[in-house]
């Protein structure tokens, strides 16, 4: 038996500038911050990001997390 689910490690809407939290935006923008803390969207991107990823996780997901079991 398998089962697949569909992730991502974080949004491709975080490209979007105005889609990401304040603190994650211009000059304020910090690689190394963001990947300890993780790339954090605003209230509009995460509600759009659930959105997407709920009505269509094969494309906006860039994860596949595979479960199997062995046979006996």
């Amino acid at each position: 038996m398998c089962d697949i689910e569909y992730a991502r490690n974080f949004s491709f809407l975080f490209k979007f500038e105005a889609l990401r939290a304040p603190h994650m935006r211009g000059d304020r923008f910090d690689e190394s911050v963001a990947r300890s803390s993780g790339f954090e969207l605003n209230a509009v991107g995460s509600a759009l990001d659930g959105l997407l990823h709920g009505l269509v996780p094969r494309m906006f997901s860039n994860v596949l997390v595979v479960t199997a079991e062995k046979p006996a």
